[in-house]
């Protein structure tokens, strides 16, 4: 039984976004292609669709009734934050990467972070080969806010602009000396298969036009590399994309984490 679920988000209040439907619309119509899913076991969440509830129940529905020799993939296309919590007291207890629904507005009720990941996702069990592609990009440094992203206008980070105050509360945990946990070292334990981001933690995806249409840079180039090396190893995917940022002007370095046996393997290929 192989399930994906696919989350394209364009409509943010005061932050919109171009090219995220289109990521995932062009993801699912490759998968399809591909015969990896058929088209009733792809869900697409998109704009008005696409709440923090909802997403929260797809996610359990993609890995419900998940066995070994299943294949899982989430893809998210759209803007992400870090997202300071505090305790009772109000005092901070931690800094945490977030997707932003779009019903997002910086409350811990509307988005969706690592713990809340970490608790959903503990639910895979061994011998599944799950996927997570992250379009999208959690740095909370405001100087870092357009890297990667040019002076085009055609290039919009896929970061959501902090407000003064939330901006305060990173970087004071920050001066702290504490970390946030990234969410590729939140969900690695469950990771069997492969994490994907659009790119490091220090900089951001870009939010592109390209070949007359928007999309997202990293999506635009992971699939087009998957569409013409379908099977190649994703750690040799992952260089290719790299490259071919490089060479667009995209100050963005895609990140590959998971099982080290599986990144040898191609896209949502493999054995574990």
């Amino acid at each position: 039984m192989n399930k994906a679920l696919l989350v394209g988000i364009n409509d943010y209040s005061g932050a919109p976004l171009r090219g995220c439907i289109n990521d995932i619309t062009d993801a699912a119509e490759l998968l399809v292609k591909q015969k990896l899913f058929d088209v009733a076991d792809i869900h697409l969440l998109t704009d008005k669709q696409a709440t923090t509830l909802t997403i929260e129940d797809r996610l359990r529905w993609l890995v419900s009734g998940a066995s070994a020799g299943d294949k899982l993939l989430f893809w998210f296309s759209g803007h992400g934050t870090l997202l300071p919590l505090r305790d009772v007291n109000g005092d901070m207890k931690s800094n945490e990467c977030a997707i932003c629904p779009v019903d997002f507005d910086w409350s811990p009720e509307h988005a969706i972070t690592t713990s809340g990941f970490s608790e959903i996702f503990a639910n895979i069990p061994e011998g599944v080969i799950f996927q997570w592609v992250s379009d999208s990009c959690h740095s909370g440094d405001l100087a870092r806010e357009m890297v990667g992203c040019g002076i085009d206008q055609y290039r919009v980070s896929r970061q959501y602009p902090m407000p003064a105050g939330i901006a305060w509360r990173v970087e004071t945990w920050k001066l702290l000396g504490k970390e946030s946990p990234s969410l590729s070292r939140a969900i690695s334990e469950h990771l069997h298969g492969a994490f994907l981001s659009g790119c490091q933690e220090n900089q951001t995806s870009a939010d592109a036009y390209i070949g007359r249409r928007y999309c997202g840079a990293f999506s635009h180039y992971l699939l087009e590399r998957l569409r013409f090396s379908w099977g190649t190893p994703l750690v040799a995917v992952r260089d290719e994309v790299n490259a071919a940022l490089a060479e667009a002007k995209y100050e963005q370095d895609p990140e590959l984490h998971g099982d080290p046996l599986h990144l040898a393997h191609g896209f949502l290929q493999g054995e574990i």
